[in-house]
């Protein structure tokens, strides 16, 4: 019998490549199956990694690439999907926290789909705004979980994302897009393949401390669909039409469950698409953006 190749490679891009990417390599040499990591491939975007942080970065399994220029995560995930070879890569950012049997359950339960998606949610929290975006990020999971059974964009975080040699291999990123993980998602449909949100993949991220990045990111989510429309012929409003149903059910829930702090986030809501209304829409050709840096900063 042939044996099964069980040996995974992980791709982090990052730019800021401060203490939070130490973290997330930590956690990954925590790996309860650290002995099925092919390789931790980290591709620098267009910047240096400081000698504090790469002297903590010594594990053998550990490669770092550098690149001349910014570019944009984009074009470091391409890169990734270069310079990588095994069956299945990891394809994560430099402020998270993996699950110390994060590894151990892919191998186990999803080698068989092309496109797999971890459990992304917030870390502690440490003020008030995180409090409120958390309901956001509560009501989101409740849509993404009930809409479609969990196949769709919303649970497609790119955060953590596991994917095929048969995906990956087939396949570059736009380097001038906003949103990776919904245009690979997109793109895994529109290819046939196999795409699971994984609940018990458990990883942790940062909020933003400061209502200044969540507007930031807030904006690159609102302006997802007319971003990626630019590269698909057709038209892709089929997989943002979420039912109506699946919001009033997930809204509903929060507002019973903590009322304040939902009525706070449906007004930071409210605010973003009015910022994002009146934003000069240029600002959204760029591959890049402003680090958020309050979300470098992990705590557990």
């Amino acid at each position: 019998m042939q044996q099964v190749n069980t040996k995974i490679s992980i791709g982090i891009p990052t730019y800021e490549a401060n203490l939070s990417l130490v973290s997330t390599v930590n956690s990954i040499l925590n790996q309860t199956c650290y002995k099925n990591i092919s390789q931790i491939l980290i591709v620098v975007d267009g910047n240096k990694i400081s000698r504090s942080v790469k002297n903590k970065l010594t594990d053998k399994k550990i490669k770092v690439v550098y690149s001349k220029k910014r570019e944009g995560q984009s074009a470091r995930i391409n890169d990734i999907f270069n310079l990588l070879d095994t069956a299945q890569i990891i394809l994560t950012n430099d402020d998270i926290i993996m699950d110390k049997d994060a590894l151990k359950i892919i191998i186990k339960k999803y080698k068989k789909f092309d496109l797999v998606a971890g459990n992304v949610k917030p870390m502690d929290k440490l003020n008030f705004l995180e409090r409120i975006l958390e309901v956001g990020q509560q009501i989101q999971s409740a849509i993404a979980r009930d809409w479609n059974k969990g196949d769709n964009y919303l649970s497609c975080n790119g955060r953590f994302l596991v994917l095929s040699k048969n995906f990956y291999k087939k396949i570059s990123v736009p380097e001038k897009i906003w949103n990776n993980d919904a245009y690979v998602y997109i793109l895994s449909q529109k290819l046939g393949l196999k795409f699971t949100f994984a609940e018990d993949i458990k990883i942790n991220y940062k909020s933003p401390s400061n209502i200044h990045e969540h507007i930031s990111q807030s904006i690159k989510f609102q302006k997802s669909k007319e971003d990626l429309q630019r590269f698909f012929k057709e038209n892709i409003d089929l997989y943002y039409k979420i039912p109506l149903s699946v919001k009033a059910k997930a809204l509903i829930f929060t507002i019973i469950k903590s009322p304040i702090l939902t009525l706070s986030y449906l007004a930071i809501f409210s605010a973003t698409r009015l910022k994002n209304y009146l934003m000069d829409s240029s600002l959204w050709t760029n591959g890049y953006w402003q680090t958020d840096l309050s979300t470098k900063v992990l705590i557990k």
